[in-house]
């Protein structure tokens, strides 16, 4: 006999519940080390277990920083073309590159190495 997916809806899945430091990491896409020095930090919210003092993680506490740290698309300003030097011809083709490149930096998912 098979169950459906619809039997274990309420099981719980590996990220509910409390997480240890490597299952945050990932979840987040972060490294355990990334995670631990965030908590030294004090900029991840974490509880302390036990007498080694082990980090215990929600997934809501994770998806806060995430959010806290996500930021806006920045978009990219095309100046009108100059008309004097440079045939328009050739700054419209420029600036049309220009559009398709804004076009694909946005669909680019680009993580930043210093947040």
């Amino acid at each position: 006999m098979t169950t459906s997916d619809s039997d274990n809806a309420d099981e719980p899945g590996p990220f509910d519940g409390w997480m240890n430091a490597e299952q945050a990491a990932r979840y987040s896409g972060y490294s355990p080390q990334t995670i631990r020095r965030l908590c030294t930090r004090k900029l991840l919210r974490h509880a302390r277990t036990g007498m080694n003092g082990q980090y215990r993680f929600r997934r809501e506490w994770i998806d806060e920083y995430m959010l806290a740290r996500t930021t806006e698309p920045k978009t990219i300003v095309i100046p009108p073309p100059r008309q004097r030097g440079i045939g328009v011809e050739h700054l419209k083709s420029a600036s049309q590159r220009l559009k398709d490149l804004a076009k694909s930096l946005d669909a680019m998912e680009v993580k930043d190495r210093y947040s």
